[in-house]
């Protein structure tokens, strides 16, 4: 790799009038360094495709090449001025040996020589994306505690909440309230016990799996209710019926 550089080095150096110096292991010089043009118009104008390689690999046989800046930020784009649209594209080169993948991984450094993989994109089902990196905000830039705060509406075929439910509605120490307070509880709050009012849920929201339970054990107290109603109705029929057959009894006197 060095062997290559260092030609290409000679042949801009033979090619130019910059002002080269040979320290014998590189060539340096303080003027702009042009491949595949003339004029350059930075330290280092490439015209052209731009490859770099490595033999370089990791453990697991993957190749690698290293490329490194010397401050926080790496910068890309268009000039300014330029109008042109920036996209960056990961495209393996392909094969007829099976499938390649892109993914794009980022690490949080930990140490020196230590690091904490924290994001992945992937495209590949084998290697799944996800995201370690902190909360999200998708149309917010405050997602505040929640690992995903969405500021708009989300679309879902299935979504799966996991929560406490409340089948102790239907234990023997549940205390089921009768309907007489249920009806007060109305007269009074404008709202079904435990369940938040329409302003509560105007200015907090509500949390799903905990608005499930709540709903779900008035449904189970629903259901109670219309269990004893159902065992009255059947007790008033048999009375009904004892009733009218004493009177029809009466009749035949």
């Amino acid at each position: 790799m060095r062997r290559i550089l260092f030609f290409i080095l000679v042949i801009i150096m033979m090619k130019s009038h910059a002002q080269w110096a040979d320290n014998g292991s590189s060539l340096t010089t303080s003027d702009n360094v042009g491949i595949g043009t003339t004029n350059p118009i930075a330290k280092l104008q490439v015209n052209g495709d731009f490859y770099l390689y490595s033999n370089d690999a990791y453990e697991s046989g993957w190749g690698k090449t290293h490329f490194y800046w010397n401050r926080h930020s790496l910068i890309m784009g268009t000039p300014k001025g330029r109008y042109a649209h920036n996209r960056i594209e990961l495209k393996p080169g392909g094969s007829n040996t099976g499938e390649l993948i892109s993914s794009l991984e980022m690490y949080q450094a930990i140490g020196i020589d230590n690091y904490d993989k924290r994001i992945r994109l992937s495209t590949s089902n084998f290697h799944p994306t996800w995201f370690d990196g902190g909360n999200v905000g998708i149309g917010t830039r405050a997602p505040g505690s929640w690992k995903l705060a969405v500021n708009g509406k989300i679309r879902a075929k299935e979504i799966k909440v996991e929560t406490s439910w409340s089948d102790f509605v239907f234990e023997d120490n549940y205390t089921l309230p009768t309907l007489e307070e249920v009806e007060q509880h109305i007269l009074e709050k404008g709202h079904l016990q435990n369940i938040p009012s329409a302003k509560e849920v105007e200015e907090n929201g509500v949390y799903l799996g905990e608005m499930d339970a709540k709903l779900l054990q008035k449904i189970e107290e629903l259901t109670l209710y219309t269990i004893e109603q159902q065992k009255e109705i059947e007790l008033l029929k048999k009375e009904n019926k004892a009733q009218r057959e004493e009177i029809e009894k009466l009749k035949t006197k």
